[in-house]
């Protein structure tokens, strides 16, 4: 496989995705020509939430064959550290644009441990390639929690929930793309993290508090951030694992519905 062929991956960390999602995938978009590949990550220990040392190791183990690149399905939002392990793959310049009801960038509680709810500040603090980090979708209130040292930091943007839901995607646009980072006078690649918690549970049931975004209007947003960008990578996460009787249908529909919506709307910005 090449190194920059597109690849798209389903991680099976639970059940949350149904046993004929890779061929759904296909069905609807044609994209690319082979099944999505399947990884079983099941047997891993010391996944949930948190990601130990030893898990990370057999996780990277893994996905070496695939690379960043290719729209990557990473189970529930217990898993959006995942975003973490993927963009630590790209080996050029870029930025991250995430979108998610919540800010990602909480001290963590355990030191050492990679986790679904600081991974982006780490990514922020880490990553020597990336250059702009663009968060998408939290209250203004959780936005206002960060650290002085966040709030001061000049690679990080934040576009507010109230923001998104109301603005004109014109001065959202201005937000997010008025000061580019430099590339030799070209935009950036960019990578994109979808926790779809940012939408209301019209559109899609989760186990974490949801945001109030329609589908309609965050599909606007990616095309937004897409339009003019190579888009080198992305993932969706959000769902709910182990939904009750009464909500195992209509969770399952409205996450495979939400999950090929976001995933066409990206691949139209993705080539090889």
């Amino acid at each position: 496989m090449s190194a920059t062929e597109l690849k798209n991956i389903i991680l099976r960390f639970t059940d949350i995705y149904p046993a004929e999602m890779p061929e759904k995938i296909c069905a609807e978009t044609g994209f690319p020509k082979e099944r999505p590949a399947v990884i079983d990550m099941t047997d891993i220990c010391g996944t949930d939430m948190y990601c130990d040392e030893a898990a990370e190791e057999k996780i990277r183990e893994r996905l070496a064959p695939y690379g960043h690149r290719g729209i990557h399905f990473i189970d529930s939002g217990n898993y959006h550290y995942m975003s973490r392990i993927f963009t630590s793959m790209i080996d050029e310049p870029y930025e991250l644009v995430f979108f998610d009801h919540h800010t990602d960038m909480k001290p963590p509680m355990f030191e050492g441990l990679l986790s679904c709810g600081d991974w982006a500040e780490e990514v922020l603090q880490e990553d020597q390639n990336l250059k702009r980090l663009i968060m998408i979708g939290p209250p203004e209130s959780a936005i206002s929690e960060l650290s002085e040292d966040l709030k001061r930091d000049e690679r990080l943007v934040c576009i507010s929930e109230a923001m998104i839901s109301k603005d004109p995607i014109e001065e959202i646009y201005t937000k997010i793309n008025g000061r580019l980072a430099s590339s030799g006078g070209n935009p950036l690649p960019r990578y994109i993290s979808v926790d779809k918690d940012i939408l209301s549970e019209k559109y899609v049931l989760t186990n974490w508090d949801q945001g109030s975004v329609s589908m309609d209007r965050l599909l606007s947003i990616i095309d937004t951030v897409c339009k003019g960008h190579g888009i080198i990578g992305a993932d969706i996460c959000g769902g709910l694992p182990n939904p009750s009787p009464e909500k195992y249908h209509i969770a399952e529909t409205l996450g495979i519905r939400s999950d090929l919506d976001i995933m066409k709307c990206i691949l139209k910005y993705m080539k090889n």
